[in-house]
């Protein structure tokens, strides 16, 4: 099972994860393989959760290492990163406020759509 640490609570089938984001001091994302976009660390970006990711777990997304996010790609960096944020919240207030600045700017759905718009307008029309 499951190491039992004092430190880290594990959510089974959670009813309503804005509850967990909201008692949480980070969010892990280790992402170590795969593709497609970043949702969990664009998630907590959401609820203003600080974030510690490896590089792939926030690639293709706009960060800025140590401004909106924590970056480490061994299990060594990602448990040194985490435990910054135990020891000064401070820092994980400010990532968090950062990033929820940058959801505001580039991922909500009204600038998602606006950016689809233009990139629709761009396309050369179809021809027979």
């Amino acid at each position: 099972g499951l190491p039992s640490l004092p430190e880290v609570s594990w959510a089974d089938d959670p009813v309503d994860l804005a509850d967990e984001y909201a008692r949480a001091g980070a969010a892990i994302v280790p992402i170590r393989a795969g593709g497609g976009t970043r949702i969990k660390a664009l998630e907590a970006f959401a609820h203003q959760t600080p974030v510690v990711s490896t590089t792939l777990g926030v690639e293709g997304l706009a960060v800025t290492t140590g401004q909106d996010v924590l970056v480490g790609d061994s299990a060594d960096a990602l448990a040194a990163h985490a435990a910054t944020l135990m020891r000064r919240p401070e820092v994980g207030q400010a990532l968090a406020a950062r990033a929820w600045s940058l959801v505001q700017r580039a991922y909500t759905p009204a600038v998602l759509r606006a950016r689809l718009t233009a990139a629709l307008a761009d396309l050369p029309e179809a021809r027979p």
